[in-house]
């Protein structure tokens, strides 16, 4: 269960509703930097971002021949995917390895 506070206000966020009144509310974008490094899926490993996490991409999944194609993804790192067909899929990365380009 979440913490109870003593005065909420409202957060101006439709899908948000009240949020406690001294939060502060920013977008991400504000707080986090994009790793730019582009990486080859054969130097780093193939990563998966899902509604459960960050997971290493099937064995079966194929590999490409493009180069340095993919962003690195450092453990530590929080990702998301931004593709329409899977909003939602985010995570902190407990591995090093790769995500599609598509992926920020």
């Amino acid at each position: 269960m979440f913490e109870k506070y003593s005065e909420y206000r409202d957060s101006g966020v439709k899908w948000l509703g009240e949020v406690p009144k001294n939060w502060e509310l920013t977008r991400l974008g504000t707080r986090f930097e994009e790793r730019r490094t582009k990486v080859s899926d054969k130097d780093f490993a193939p990563l998966s971002v899902t509604k459960n996490g960050i997971l290493p991409q099937l064995d079966s999944a194929a590999k490409s021949n493009d180069g340095d194609n993919r962003k690195l993804v450092k453990s530590g790192d929080f990702v998301i995917n931004s593709r329409s067909d899977i909003k939602g899929s985010s995570g902190v990365s407990n591995l090093d390895g790769s995500v599609s380009l598509i992926i920020l």
